[in-house]
């Protein structure tokens, strides 16, 4: 059942009194990890594939949020700390060119699309109370798990404000956003869902406002992993909140209406390089050279049927 309106839900943690945020995490996780080791990240007939963050979902069922929930906050480990470089690197790049385009004295106004269990929130620790963050995620068993996040990442209880909405139709006005966030989010989108996502997201950034993004995609060339996606794609479907393994989320970026990250880009022609894994990529980020200001193709060591990845921060036009 789609969700007709969005539902804005104040930040206050729901802590029971026997239990720090943290110990409540652990033994979540704890509590998870048989599903995890079940179906977590790489348990698709024991291929490393990955459930996905979905924030545009029709009918949904309460006792699958509940475990999807579950199973990424106990299953993500693995990925997030392959990425974990190459975020901080973006991360730094859009929140420096952000920072060089807005008020000193305005807190910056961050959305991420799919937040999901909040693992995205601790590359804003340093922030302190200068960012406000919007998350739109319509699984409301994530939510807990998105505040323990925050708060881990010392974020005030006001700085993170959860909404339920779809993706496809962004419950907020146009030009409202700084920046904005989508990793593994447009993989689990219905038909054409990703495009649709990407067009509301270039309408709620303000003019040259910035995207970052970080996405699983099909692999590039034909060959054994191109037919293992195929293969399994429809059962990854079922298992992973409607993930898709076969996107080509690279192409559609390219024509997406953003531009590279550099100042006035928006709009330009996205440049895409192909670089050696996840280091490869954090080094062309962290670089500030021309390869960084566009989209990075790539591979994550180990993720199997989700390896093949791009990232990048782009750019909203100016007008």
């Amino acid at each position: 059942m789609q969700l007709s309106a969005p539902r804005h839900v104040p930040a206050r943690p729901h802590r029971p009194a026997q239990l720090s945020a943290p110990r409540r995490r652990d033994a979540r996780a704890a509590a998870a990890a048989p599903a995890a080791a079940a179906l977590g990240r790489r348990a698709v007939l024991g291929l490393a594939a990955a459930p996905c963050c979905c924030a545009g979902c029709g009918r949904r069922w309460a006792w699958y949020d509940s475990w999807f929930a579950l199973n990424m906050a106990a299953g993500m480990a693995d990925y997030e700390h392959a990425v974990a470089p190459l975020k901080a690197a973006l991360f730094e790049r859009l929140l420096r060119g952000a920072r060089a385009d807005s008020a000193a004295d305005v807190p910056l106004q961050l959305l991420e699309v799919g937040i999901g269990t909040g693992p995205n929130l601790r590359h804003l620790r340093h922030l302190g109370g200068s960012v406000a963050v919007t998350g739109l995620e319509p699984n409301p068993a994530m939510w807990p798990y998105a505040r323990e996040a925050a708060a881990a990442a010392g974020l005030g209880e006001q700085q993170l404000a959860l909404v339920a909405g779809d993706a496809t139709a962004l419950p907020f006005e146009a030009g409202r956003f700084d920046v904005a966030v989508i990793t593994l989010v447009l993989c689990s989108l219905p038909g054409e869902g990703p495009r649709r996502a990407l067009d509301e997201v270039l309408r709620v950034l303000r003019p040259g406002g910035q995207l970052l993004v970080v996405e699983h995609v099909a692999a590039p060339e034909l060959g054994w992993l191109r037919a293992q996606q195929a293969l399994l794609d429809p059962l990854q479907q079922l298992l992973a909140d409607g993930c898709h393994l076969t996107r080509r989320t690279d192409a559609l970026l390219r024509s997406s209406g953003f531009g590279p990250s550099s100042a006035g880009g928006g709009g330009a022609a996205v440049p895409q390089t192909r670089v050696d894994g996840v280091a490869g990529a954090t080094a062309a980020v962290a670089g500030g050279g021309p390869a960084g200001e566009g989209l990075l193709a790539f591979e994550v060591e180990g993720m199997g049927l989700i390896a093949p990845h791009v990232a990048g921060v782009l750019r909203a036009p100016l007008t």
